[in-house]
């Protein structure tokens, strides 16, 4: 697309400062579609936003004597999984499973996983409890400025761990569920 006088006064009128980044934007009316960018100065690519939710789980239970760790992460954009590690890590005793939707279900958590030989299940309820936690943060990460918003809120989870015929409520912290936008601004370097 060529660049006129104007189109280029149009887009140096649009420029804002927001959050310590340079962002530009420019929708302009001509013969051509009609477009809307928003971009970073250094590489001119487009701003990168996500709406993320999901659940955070980690904690443990001890089973028949034995501890069991646990670590359940639900990403809707990025997919879910789900790691216990029975006993001690170095005896090599975990089970770990993926899957592109949740493992919480209208407040249910029923999964089974192998671990080596043997089955573990978790099953329960996890619900949301109503305190919500603002979040707001900003790092740079890679030639990246990264602004996350949304809330946490506090999850009361009652889960038992079945494992090798014997059974255990779990304890979780944190547990929490989010609901986010991530903007990924470029702020120099790649592509």
């Amino acid at each position: 697309m060529h660049t006129t006088p104007a189109r280029r006064a149009a887009l140096a009128l649009s420029v804002a400062l927001v959050g310590g980044s340079v962002l530009a934007g420019a929708a302009y009316a001509s013969d051509e579609p009609a477009t809307s960018t928003t971009a970073s100065p250094a590489a001119s690519t487009p701003v990168q936003v996500t709406r993320e939710h999901g659940s955070i789980l980690e904690g443990y239970a001890v089973v028949g004597g034995t501890p069991v760790l646990i670590t359940l992460y639900e990403n809707s954009t990025h997919g879910s999984s789900l790691q216990v590690v029975v006993g001690d890590p170095e005896e090599d005793r975990i089970g770990y499973v993926e899957q592109a939707g949740a493992f919480i279900v209208e407040g249910n958590l029923d999964v089974t996983l192998p671990v080596g030989e043997e089955q573990l299940r978790l099953r329960g309820t996890v619900t949301g409890t109503g305190q919500l936690d603002p979040v707001d943060e900003r790092v740079k990460d890679n030639g990246f400025q990264i602004i996350t918003s949304g809330t946490h809120e506090q999850l009361a989870a009652q889960v038992t761990v079945d494992h090798a015929g014997e059974s255990a409520g779990a304890t979780f912290a944190p547990a929490i569920a989010y609901d986010l936008e991530v903007r990924k601004i470029r702020l120099y370097g790649g592509r």
